[in-house]
């Protein structure tokens, strides 16, 4: 998998990502931008149809 987000810091995770994750887990659910970049992520294509974004082989361009 390409451009999976960094893992941070042990201080990060243990203090800060504690806290997020408390917040996330007491509303029930995480809310991001689903069109944010992801850093090492190769751009998105939104022309790209589904079939092949999701990597069914039938579906990939040149097979």
């Amino acid at each position: 998998m390409t451009g999976y987000p960094r893992l941070k810091p042990a201080l990060f995770r243990a203090t800060v990502g504690a806290l997020a994750k408390r917040v996330f887990l007491s509303r029930g659910r995480m809310r991001h931008p689903l069109d944010a970049v992801i850093d090492g992520a190769p751009q998105l294509d939104p022309n790209l149809p589904l079939a092949a974004a999701v990597g069914q082989p039938s579906a990939r361009p040149g097979t």
